[in-house]
C-alpha cells in the first residue's frame, strides 16, 4: 500500500470539516425555521354545539290525556335527545318538548345530517302508523340539511310525538310508544 501524501490528508480533512461546518449551518438554520414557525401561535380554538334548556310544553287539559313514562333526556356529550317513553290514548293527545341549539364553539356550524328515531309501539300495535313524531324549528320553519348555527347563536326547537287526529281505530289497551329520539350531526362550516 502506498502511503497518502502529507498534503493529500490536509486537502481531505480540510473538504471533511468544510462539510461538516456546512451541515452543521443548514441544520441550525432549518431547526432555527422550524423553532419560529413553530412559536408564532395559533390561538386555540374549540367547537361547541350542544343542547341546553330542555322544558316540557305537553298541554295540560283534558282534550289531551297523553301520559310521559320515561321523560326525555338531552346527550352531555353529543348533540342527542333521547329516553323520552310515552303512553298516548286518544286521537290527538300529544306530547311536546323544546329545547336550544347552541352554538358555543368559535367556528359557524352546519347541520350536515339529521336522524330521527323510528316510534315503536308495543304490542306490536299498527297504531304506530298513525304516530307523528317530528322535530322543527320554534319559529316554524322546517329543520333541513345544510341550516347554518353561526358562533354564539342559538335556536329553539319543538319536538311532537302525537297520534293522528284521523286515527279510525284505536286499540283497547293503552300502547307504550319508545324509541324516540333525535340526532343532530353538526360540522363545521
Amino acid at each position: 500500500m502506498k502511503k497518502m501524501s502529507e498534503s493529500y490528508k490536509n486537502t481531505l480533512i480540510a473538504i471533511l470539516l468544510i462539510g461538516i461546518i456546512s451541515m452543521t449551518i443548514v441544520y441550525a438554520n432549518f431547526t432555527h425555521y422550524l423553532n419560529v414557525r413553530a412559536q408564532t401561535g395559533v390561538k386555540s380554538s374549540s367547537w361547541n354545539v350542544h343542547f341546553e334548556n330542555l322544558v316540557n310544553r305537553t298541554p295540560q287539559n283534558d282534550s289531551n290525556t297523553a301520559v310521559i313514562n320515561k321523560v326525555a333526556t338531552l346527550s352531555t356529550i353529543k348533540t342527542e335527545i333521547y329516553g323520552l317513553g310515552v303512553t298516548l290514548n286518544k286521537p290527538g293527545d300529544k306530547v311536546v318538548y323544546t329545547f336550544d341549539i347552541v352554538n358555543d364553539g368559535q367556528y359557524d356550524a352546519r347541520l350536515d345530517d339529521y336522524v330521527v328515531g323510528t316510534p315503536h309501539c308495543s304490542k306490536n300495535s299498527s297504531l304506530c302508523n298513525n304516530i307523528i313524531f317530528d322535530f322543527k324549528y320554534t319559529n316554524g320553519n322546517k329543520i333541513s340539511q345544510n341550516d347554518i348555527l353561526k358562533q354564539g347563536e342559538s335556536i329553539n326547537v319543538t319536538m311532537t310525538i302525537a297520534i293522528d287526529y284521523f286515527v279510525t281505530s284505536m286499540p283497547y289497551e293503552n300502547v307504550y310508544i319508545d324509541n324516540l329520539t333525535g340526532v343532530f350531526y353538526y360540522v363545521q362550516n
